[in-house]
């Protein structure tokens, strides 16, 4: 969203609908990927979108909003109190 609102504004276009596709999965299948349950794919899930936020912004905006967009998420991940 920090990439895309850097580029231009956001307008509302009537009568446009996404698809959802949605994989019906068991509760263990669920629990062993997408609950966090084991430490592991916490960690790997937060290093992802710290990368994933970094080069969306990098791209659009350069290397030193990058970085400020990614200390942003990192505070909001870790719960951190903010400078204001």
């Amino acid at each position: 969203m920090i990439a895309a609102a850097s580029i231009g504004g956001f307008c509302r276009v009537r009568g446009l609908y996404f698809d959802y596709l949605e994989v019906r999965k068991t509760n263990e299948q669920r629990a062993q990927y997408q609950d966090n349950t084991r430490n592991v794919n916490r960690v790997d899930r937060t290093l992802r979108l710290f990368h994933v936020v970094f080069q969306t912004v990098k791209a659009v905006s350069g290397t030193v909003l990058a970085l400020l967009a990614t200390w942003f998420v990192i505070e909001k991940q870790f719960g951190w109190p903010s400078a204001c």
